[in-house]
């Protein structure tokens, strides 16, 4: 999503409300360390603005911590830094709602497949971030209203896919092939 939407959009969009600026891009492929390099590099290139979308946002409240000492504004971009003072904006989805439509779209394809209570198996997000709490939320809310039963449920961590992976390994271990009738994954 970031590569194919995100970026083209931001940049596209940098340069039609402000022509004259530079953006200077990164992606760290989800790697805390090289996000945080990435980060000093641009402070050192002299950036006026940094746009952060925390890979970690533990490590990130360190990076924040850089760019305040250099008075350069920042916006935490899609998942809240929460661990430092210096975060100028927040921009994001409304990612308690999108919990909830993921929930809900569940729970109307359980009901149309005949199996509106479930039981399912819930595998959320890395609970260090917090998109993946309000994810967690959101569905939470639309599969109780629903009435749907939770078999077995997991946090996820660093949102890998071989983490998830062992997780429906081990709910299937625990509640059999046909123990469930859907499953909830926060991140696809």
């Amino acid at each position: 999503r970031y590569e194919a939407h995100d970026h083209p959009e931001f940049e596209s969009n940098l340069k039609r409300h402000c022509p004259d600026c530079e953006l200077i891009y990164s992606n760290a492929d989800q790697d805390a360390a090289k996000q945080q390099s990435q980060v000093e590099a641009a402070l050192t290139e002299g950036i006026d603005v940094l746009v952060l979308d925390s890979v970690d946002a533990t490590a990130a409240a360190a990076m924040v911590n850089l760019a305040e000492q250099q008075d350069v504004p920042v916006i935490s971009y899609d998942r809240l830094i929460l661990d430092s003072a210096g975060v100028d904006y927040y921009v994001s989805f409304d990612s308690v709602k999108v919990g909830e439509q993921q929930g809900e779209a569940l729970a109307k394809k359980l009901e149309q497949e005949g199996s509106a209570q479930g039981p399912i198996v819930k595998i959320n997000g890395d609970p260090k971030d917090n998109n993946a709490t309000l994810f967690d939320e959101g569905s939470d809310a639309a599969l109780g209203d629903a009435g749907v039963e939770i078999a077995e449920e997991y946090d996820t961590p660093d949102w890998l896919a071989e983490n998830a992976q062992r997780e429906m390994e081990q709910a299937i271990t625990a509640v059999g092939d046909d123990g469930f009738a859907g499953v909830y994954a926060a991140n696809d």
